[in-house]
This record gives structure tokens, C-alpha cells and sequence, in this order.
């Protein structure tokens, strides 16, 4: 029995003819990135297109690895990029500020394994090391730039002898551009004389060139390293372990002790939760409204607890050769089963809450949470307790993207809007105006849609308020939500009133 300790070797040098390529790839791509970016990053105005297409740069020069570095990527680093690529997207077209940022998550997370997946000599990783990869690939791809500089350029003079003095030439004039740049802004700005000749010679001002260069060479360095770490060779290292397992009594004894546990709060929900209301009310000392919001979070947290509790006992205890492994396993199975139970409680007591209280982002956000734990739980009871452990992680990071990209689809804050007015339009329950007034401008669109009878210029009202923010003619700052809100505004300015 051995565990596997994932190492990294130095990414190998590379051929001098790919060099130049990556170098302009790296500069072009960064260089039109950088101004697609730049009201965003520089000018105040939130993610747009061209913030959007400055992200999808990177991994899109990652996934063309085969031309700029002649090596094309694995076929697991290409599905795992494409995914990044789907989710990237998004971020001009959905502004909920929790979507974006599981957008933005999902896509960092493909990327970081993607570049290890990224040759296809690569061994597959392990649970453990999909965290580790994720966790690390991003302060190594900051590093390698350094060694580019440091190793690869050299290849560039030599390959090209015949021109070393243009080649001097050029690097020098690269060297200079940094400090000239940062020079002349300091100097403009301390004199305002300098600064308009400087706007009437070259055309430019000085500050927001030296943003854009800065802008264009941090692009320029995240794809030299994506590109650099992504050719290093990977090893599997195997270290012996022949000891420091756990007995199957002691995990026969944590497994049946919850097994009780758990086993006793089922029963108690089967009585009280899915007996109805009658029976919730008619406990002492408890409303339906405290039952219902009572130990949602809770129930959630023992979800994924379990999940680290299998797979920690999984690997703690002793080989399956032993004779007690049927046992234990059936102990796993059984702790699962009841794990789900507690799963379908929770998403019970969050409908019938939603029913009660109407809808928000965290009940959302949480129920999108809870049915990912629900699918991990089946996957280990399929594949981890049956020795299959290293397919966890793939099956776990497909069910994060699918959930990730349903609630794309689905549209939260449109969803929370619809809910919530309905509620009120069908049922008279009381509308909180105020929390509709914080949703995005995803939501904008619903609101709209229902702005009819008595709460019509209510709702009109919150639509204006979650568009205050003016737009732009600027392509680059161009986002759907935003754009689709201020049509809806539009029409309310052409209608004549509710």
C-alpha cells in the first residue's frame, strides 16, 4: 500500500523558433486586452465585454497551445479549458455580484488543472491533488515569466547571430520603454507645461499609457506563464506507507455511533417534518415559521462534513483485504443513505420556508450548494468506497460546473423577483419592496414584466433603482443585464404611467 505524492519537474526549455512566437503572442494579445479592458480596470465602469474578453485571452492562447507552442493540449486539459471558456462568458451577460464571482471561481479552478493536465504524458492526478494543483498553479505560473526572462530570451540572440546588433537594439529599446514610460508620466504630472507637450508631440497622455503598458505586460506575464508551466514534465512519486492505518474496530465503532445518531434525527424528521403541518404545530412551544428556518444551515454543514468524514476514514483505514471491509462498508453505505435523508430535510424545510418567507440569493446560493453535496454523496458511495477514489474529483468538478451553469440559465435574481411578486400578486402576502431594490440588474426584466395593479409604481420604482448606474456607447463596457435594464426603463419613460 503506497501513497501518491505529486511532484513537478522544470518545465523543459523551449525551442528556439517558439520562443519569438510566444513572446508576440503574449505582447499582441496582452497589448488588445489591455485596451479592452481599460474602462474597466482604469475608467471606474463595471465588468463588461472587453473586461470579459481579457480574461478569455489567456486561456484561449492555452488552448491554442498546439500553435503557439507547437504542442497541442491533452485531451483533458482541452475539455477542462472549454469549460472555462463556457463560464467566462457569462460575466457579460449575468451581473449578480455571487454569480459572477462562481463564475469567476469555476473558471480559475478548470484553468489551474487544466495546465497541469495540459501534455498528454501527464499522469492523472489524485483526490488530494486536484486542491493541491488548485492551490499552488497559480504562484508557480507567476514565477515561470522570471524564468523565461532568465533562460528561454537568451536562445532568441543566439538563433539570430547574423542580427545581434538589431537584436541588442530591440531589447534595449524594450528595456527603456518601462522607465521612459513611468519617467514621463512622473514628469507630466508634476508639470503641467510637460504634460500638454508631451500630449501634443505624441498624441497620448502619459498616465493612462503607463496603465495600459502595465496592463498589457501583467497579460502578457499570465500567458508566458500559463504557456511555461503547461510544457513542464509531471512525476508521481510513490512513498511507502505500511502503517498508520486504522483498525476496522475503531472505524466499525465511529461509523455505528453515528449510524445511531443519525438514524434517531430521521426518525424525528419523518415524524415532524414530513408528517405535516399539523404535527409541527402541534409541538409545544414551536411555530411552523421556527421549525421551518430551524437547522437549515445546520443540516447542510453535517452534509458536507460527512463527505469529509468518508473520504478521511476511507484512506485512515485498514486495506480492503480484511475481513471486516464488508462490514465497514456497509457502515459507509448506511451513514450515506441517512446523510441523504438529511439532505432531502434540508431542501424540504428550504421550499417550505420559501413558501413561508419568500425567496433570497443565500436560500438560492445554498439550495445550488445542497444539491451538489447530494450528488458528491452518490458518488461516493459508487466510487470511493468501491476503490474507484481518483474518480471523485472529476465527477465532483463536472457536478460543480453543471450546477454553476444551470444557475447561469436560470437566472437568480430573475428567479427571486418572479417568486417573490407572485407571492404577492397571488397569495396578498406583503412584498419587501427594499430587498427587491438590492438585486441586480438580472432581476430588471421581471420586475418589469409584473409592474401591473397596485404595486405597479412600486415596482417601477425598484426597476429604476437597481438601472441607476448610467451606461455607456462604449463597446467595451457593454453587459447584457445592464443593457436589457436600461430598455426596460426606456419603456417605462414612453409609457404614459401604470
Amino acid at each position: 500500500m503506497s501513497d501518491e505524492v505529486l511532484l513537478v519537474d522544470e518545465p523543459p526549455p523551449v525551442l528556439a523558433a517558439v520562443r519569438r512566437r510566444v513572446l508576440l503572442v503574449a505582447l499582441v494579445g496582452g497589448a488588445l486586452t489591455a485596451w479592452l479592458a481599460f474602462p474597466t480596470l482604469f475608467g471606474g465602469a463595471p465588468i463588461g465585454l472587453g473586461m470579459t474578453l481579457l480574461l478569455m485571452v489567456p486561456v484561449l492562447a492555452v488552448l491554442g497551445g498546439g500553435f503557439v507552442v507547437s504542442i497541442a493540449p491533452s485531451r483533458a486539459a482541452t475539455v477542462l479549458l472549454l469549460g472555462a471558456l463556457v463560464l467566462l462568458p457569462w460575466l457579460a451577460v449575468r451581473a449578480a455580484p455571487g454569480l459572477v464571482a462562481l463564475d469567476l471561481t469555476g473558471a480559475f479552478g478548470l484553468v489551474s488543472v487544466a495546465i497541469y493536465r495540459y501534455r498528454s504524458d501527464t499522469p492523472p492526478l489524485g483526490l488530494t491533488d486536484h486542491l493541491r494543483v488548485v492551490g499552488w498553479a497559480p504562484f508557480s505560473v507567476l514565477i515561470q515569466p522570471l524564468r523565461f526572462l532568465r533562460d528561454d530570451l537568451d536562445g532568441v540572440a543566439t538563433s539570430v547571430r547574423q542580427r545581434r546588433q538589431t537584436v541588442a537594439v530591440l531589447r534595449g529599446l524594450a528595456i527603456a520603454a518601462i522607465p521612459l514610460v513611468v519617467f514621463g508620466a512622473l514628469l507630466a504630472s508634476a508639470d503641467a507645461v510637460f504634460s500638454n507637450l508631451l500630449e501634443g508631440l505624441f498624441g497620448f497622455d502619459p498616465g493612462g499609457l503607463l496603465q495600459g503598458v502595465g496592463a498589457t505586460l501583467f497579460v502578457a506575464w499570465v500567458v508566458i506563464g500559463l504557456l511555461r508551466f503547461a510544457l513542464g514534465s509531471r512525476l508521481l512519486v510513490e512513498i511507502p506507507r505500511d502503517s498508520g492505518y486504522l483498525g476496522a474496530t475503531e472505524v466499525v465503532t465511529i461509523l455505528g455511533s453515528l449510524a445511531l445518531m443519525f438514524t434517531a434525527f430521521v426518525v424525528i424528521q419523518f415524524a415532524y417534518l414530513f408528517g405535516g403541518v399539523d404535527t409541527i404545530e402541534a409541538t409545544g412551544g414551536l411555530t411552523r415559521a421556527e421549525y421551518y428556518r430551524q437547522g437549515f444551515f445546520q443540516l447542510v454543514i453535517v452534509a458536507a462534513l460527512v463527505v469529509l468524514l468518508v473520504l478521511v476514514l476511507d484512506w485512515w483505514h485498514r486495506p480492503r483485504e480484511t475481513r471486516h471491509f464488508r462490514l465497514v462498508l456497509v457502515l459507509f453505505e448506511g451513514l450515506i443513505v441517512l446523510t441523504g435523508v438529511m439532505v432531502l430535510s434540508a431542501l424540504v424545510r428550504l421550499d417550505l420556508y420559501v413558501d413561508s418567507f419568500g425567496l433570497s440569493q443565500l436560500r438560492v446560493y445554498t439550495a445550488a450548494l445542497v444539491l451538489w453535496i447530494a450528488v458528491v454523496l452518490v458518488l461516493l458511495a459508487g466510487l470511493v468506497l468501491r476503490g474507484r477514489r481518483d474518480h471523485l474529483a472529476p465527477g465532483a468538478i463536472a457536478a460543480a460546473f453543471a450546477v454553476v451553469l444551470a444557475l447561469n440559465i436560470a437566472n437568480p435574481d430573475a428567479l427571486i423577483a418572479r417568486v417573490n411578486i407572485d407571492r404577492h400578486l397571488d397569495r396578498g402576502v406583503e412584498l419587501d419592496l427594499g430587498y427587491l431594490s438590492t438585486l441586480s440588474a438580472d432581476a430588471a426584466g421581471a420586475i418589469a414584466d409584473r409592474a401591473t395593479g397596485s404595486i405597479c409604481a412600486d415596482l417601477r420604482q425598484v426597476a429604476l433603482e437597481i438601472t441607476a448606474e448610467p451606461g455607456s456607447d462604449d463597446f467595451r463596457t457593454f453587459h447584457w443585464a445592464r443593457s436589457r435594464a436600461e430598455h426596460v426603463v426606456a419603456g417605462f419613460a414612453a409609457s404614459e404611467g401604470c
